[in-house]
């Protein structure tokens, strides 16, 4: 089914328990992200669970949403505008979705995601993974319903040198990725330490 401006005028909504006004969109196969304009920003979370879509981006810009539900869809791509679409986003739930390639998270860099679930996800296979995403993602709280601890901010440190990206989004949000910014990585199943930063450190300069 698609997102017609109809269908979404007419879809239920709800206060969630958080006190967020939230839209429900489960479970209708829906294959696309589209038209959401038409909503005029008026929604604080946005229940995409249980549909078929494949490609995470489609928003209009949206300074109030700041939850995104959407376990159970075949998401293997994240679009690389998702930042400028949702800067507010928060919290982030892709659980059980076809995200494999490492490159795909460079997407998210610069947003300030304090809750991210990427359980069920091939990548969520790989080796340090935990400690790559806690690198990327400086204001990351919980990662697959777990804390992400001093421990492994050490570890990432470690691992991949110091985050090139702010901790205080409020006071410096960062330029745009570009296609030359993205880091050359081959697909692999580890995360090799400091290429990443490496490359983020010599687009700064």
């Amino acid at each position: 089914m698609r997102l017609t401006v109809e269908f979404l005028q007419k879809a239920d909504s709800f206060f969630n328990p958080c006190g967020e006004r939230q839209l429900n969109l489960r479970g209708f196969k829906i294959p696309a992200i589209e038209n959401f304009g038409v909503l005029r920003d008026a929604f604080d979370a946005v229940d995409l669970t249980d549909n078929v879509i494949r490609v995470l981006g489609g928003f209009p810009t949206s300074y109030r949403l700041k939850a995104l539900l959407l376990s159970r869809n075949e998401i293997s791509h994240i679009s690389p505008n998702l930042r400028e679409q949702v800067p507010k986003l928060d919290t982030l739930v892709l659980s059980q979705n076809k995200i494999e390639d490492r490159n795909e998270l460079n997407s998210l860099v610069g947003m300030p995601i304090t809750r991210l679930v990427l359980m069920g996800n091939p990548i969520a296979e790989q080796q340090n993974y935990r400690l790559y995403v806690a690198h990327l993602l400086p204001l990351l709280k919980v990662l697959d319903f777990q804390k992400i601890t001093q421990s492994e901010r050490q570890q990432a440190e470690a691992l991949f040198g110091k985050s090139p990206f702010p901790t205080d989004l409020t006071s410096a949000r960062p330029k745009p990725l570009r296609k030359k910014d993205t880091p050359s990585m081959t697909s692999s199943s580890a995360f090799t330490p400091g290429e990443f930063a490496s490359a983020s450190s010599s687009s700064t300069k």
